[in-house]
């Protein structure tokens, strides 16, 4: 249940994020990217600031530059579009496995 609600959030903001750039094209003539990491600067800059020092300083410096980086400059829905996809079919998909475990088992 819960990765079906995450999951039709992203999918939401998926089609936020690209309505946003299609308002954005229409207004300005010119194609304009919505980027992850704009959108995360924009919610909690400092999160942003603080997983880049966590990361270079904890994990792998080279993490951050050439990989978290790469993804974070992706527009937003190309990113948030695919995760809410696969989350909401891992959602249905671990719905069927399961029976109903309230239901007389004739």
């Amino acid at each position: 249940m819960i990765t079906r609600i995450i999951g039709a959030l992203f999918i939401l903001a998926a089609i936020a994020a690209a309505g946003v750039e299609l308002v954005q094209w229409i207004s300005s003539g010119a194609y304009k990217s919505v980027t992850l990491g704009g959108v995360w600067y924009m919610v909690h800059h400092a999160s942003l600031n603080a997983s880049q020092a966590g990361i270079q300083r904890y994990v792998a410096p080279w993490l951050w530059d050439p990989v978290i980086i790469s993804i974070l400059v992706q527009p937003a829905w190309v990113i948030a579009g695919p995760i809410g996809t696969a989350l909401l079919w891992l959602g249905w998909t671990r719905k069927k496995r399961h029976p109903n475990r309230f239901r007389d088992n004739d």
